[in-house]
């Protein structure tokens, strides 16, 4: 199974850049023109329509995937869409060392975080959470049963 999410990332990415430019846009132009009445009123509006937007995407942790099994490895590269600062991130495990996978919810089902578990020498290491929430549900379905095929394969 291979697939990456890069056209649904840069869809995403983008609505959020646009939301918040125009929200910045808006803020400006009350500020320098005198076709609005109650300032104060619309600041606060447009921060908090801000504020939102701004935990919404922070909620969902939208991260850019891409999944290869058909090598000798798994391979799983990510990095969040959203970032204050962008930091890629790959995992890579041997086909035999996959243990278990975990599937996590959070804020409500809107964001759902996978975490691996891989055999190694002194034990079974955890990988840090990952979100898959930009996943669409069949394809997340098809992700998680793909995994615990290989997992299970493992015990």
């Amino acid at each position: 199974m291979k697939f990456n999410t890069k056209y649904k990332a840069q869809n995403i990415r983008n609505r959020f850049l646009f939301t918040t430019f125009s929200l910045i846009v808006l803020i400006v132009i009350t500020f320098l023109t005198d076709w609005v009445q109650r300032k104060n009123e619309t600041y606060a509006l447009l921060v908090l329509a801000g504020g939102v937007l701004f935990v919404y995407f922070t909620a969902r942790r939208y991260m850019y995937l891409e999944y290869n099994d058909e090598g000798e490895k798994i391979v799983l590269r990510y990095f969040k869409l959203i970032p204050v600062a962008i930091d890629h991130h790959a995992i890579e495990i041997p086909h035999r060392q996959l243990v278990r996978m975990e599937l996590k919810t959070a804020w409500a089902g809107y964001r759902q975080e996978l975490i691996l578990f891989v055999k190694t020498k002194n034990g079974v290491m955890k990988y840090p959470p990952v979100s898959i929430s930009i996943l669409e549900a069949g394809q997340r379905k098809d992700f998680l049963e793909r995994l615990n095929s290989l997992a299970t394969a493992n015990r």
